[in-house]
């Protein structure tokens, strides 16, 4: 159900000055599951639970279609996509796209828990021509700091273990925090509701060590970059509460860790739960905008090339290709060849570089690169006996050649530690682990992958 808003105003921000963020750690809704570098993976998208008044047919149905609105704003990002008519008619055929369902009792409410069809939903959607936000979604850090009479105070994360021993990306859940109070309840309620990954800080004295609660309310970005580090997010999140003329205010700021660019806006509402939800609703919109795959997208499929380098074994290499192929906007990642710690990709991708680059950089392993590592062999040196395989003046015009020749190249750095690339090959499928096939050269080292 969507909640109006008195005001809300949004705005591009860039900022010079430093300025101090409130950190709201990771509220992972009940939704999610962390990853030790870069995006979540959001499960259960298209899961939905709302309360019925009965278990007729008529309630029901009504509770399937209350439950697919939610999915719906869910999986697109924006709550504007209730509006179009032809939404409408797919919200009467709510039943028809669900696979499973159940009554629970929740503190003595009827709720009906639906799970719809992934396949279902995003084809109607496809049909609609309704862009979908995918599962891979950046972490948020909140620095939500509420100021009343009392003073000011950091929503934070309760340490019921010591914070140095909890893992600082560890997602906290409605279930696990009950009697939150109505500000974190809130957050972790919307963050579920709009699939937002959210964190919320500890504020112990680690984070106090870094920050204060006055250099939060000030914006002061040195500051608040330091603190929110070992919480790796993608996104900080900055809100500062305060009452005015009996409503609630606040002003908030979102960028990217490190940067002073970012958006901004501003929310008044009278109740807790429509301000966060007014919250949640514009940082769900600004992540659409960014990530959403339209279905013309999909038709019209991109190709370029990716060169990383670190890739020194063939975990490594299946690491890479399971993290690409795991992004929403890409379809294919076709190993190319490779030379030394090098590895040369085929991607087919839906949408732009843009859109592509936006999720790469929410896995902290990728480090952008401005060109060819040193010593490697960038387009303009490029010879076909090192990537190319081919002996000169022999060979005709491979593949690879044209390729390389019609479509952009972007450079990348692999960055990650022996442990997690250990761990991290025991889930790599088959497929992921498919050698590159050598090209015909008399050169044994350079026809094998060199790994």
């Amino acid at each position: 159900m969507q909640i109006p808003s008195k005001s809300l105003s949004f705005s591009f921000l860039s900022r010079s000055a430093p300025g101090v963020v409130l950190t709201l750690l990771l509220v992972a809704s009940g939704l999610l599951a962390a990853m030790n570098a870069g995006a979540v993976v959001v499960d259960n998208l298209y899961r939905a639970q709302v309360g019925v008044e009965g278990r007729d047919d008529s309630a029901r149905d009504e509770g399937f279609e209350k439950a697919l609105s939610e999915v719906l704003v869910r999986i697109t990002g924006t709550r504007t996509i209730l509006d179009d008519e032809d939404i409408e008619s797919l919200l009467k055929d709510a039943r028809e796209l669900a696979d499973a369902y159940q009554y629970v009792d929740v503190d003595d409410e009827l709720k009906l828990r639906v799970t719809f069809s992934a396949s279902g939903v995003s084809r109607a959607l496809a049909d609609l021509d309704q862009a979908v936000w995918g599962a891979n979604r950046p972490a948020v850090l909140v620095w939500f700091v509420t100021q009343e009479r009392s003073g000011r105070e950091v929503i934070q994360r309760d340490d019921f273990m010591p914070g140095f021993l909890e893992e600082s990306g560890k997602p906290v859940t409605l279930a696990d925090r009950p009697d939150d109070g109505p500000w974190k309840a809130a957050l972790l309620d919307q963050a579920t509701r709009r699939g937002v990954p959210l964190l919320l800080p500890f504020f112990d004295e680690q984070d106090r060590d870094h920050i204060s609660v006055s250099e939060i309310w000030g914006q002061f970005h040195e500051s608040i970059d330091e603190a929110s580090e070992r919480y790796r997010p993608d996104r900080i999140a900055v809100v500062r509460v305060n009452e005015r003329g009996g409503d609630w205010q606040a002003r908030w700021e979102l960028r990217s860790p490190g940067s002073d660019d970012g958006i901004s806006g501003e929310v008044r509402e009278s109740e807790h739960e429509a301000l966060v939800a007014s919250l949640v609703d514009a940082w769900a919109g600004h992540f659409s905008d960014v990530f959403a795959v339209a279905p013309g997208d999909v038709e019209q499929q991109q190709r370029l090339e990716l060169v990383v380098s670190g890739v020194d074994s063939m975990t490594g290499y299946a690491s890479v290709r399971r993290a690409l192929l795991g992004m929403e906007p890409v379809r294919e990642a076709e190993p190319g060849a490779v030379k030394g710690n090098q590895l040369r990709l085929r991607l087919s991708l839906s949408g732009d570089l843009t859109l592509l680059r936006e999720y790469v950089a929410l896995d902290q392993r990728f480090e952008m690169m401005a060109g060819p590592a040193d010593e490697s062999l960038g387009r303009e040196a490029e010879d076909a006996s090192a990537w190319l395989l081919e002996e000169e003046g022999e060979a005709p015009e491979s593949e690879e050649s044209r390729f390389a020749n019609l479509y952009p190249t972007l450079y990348y750095r692999w960055v990650t530690d022996a442990d997690e690339e250990e761990d991290e090959v025991q889930a790599v499928d088959e497929d992921a682990l498919r050698i590159i096939e050598p090209l015909e050269s008399d050169d044994a080292d350079s026809a094998a992958p060199g790994f």
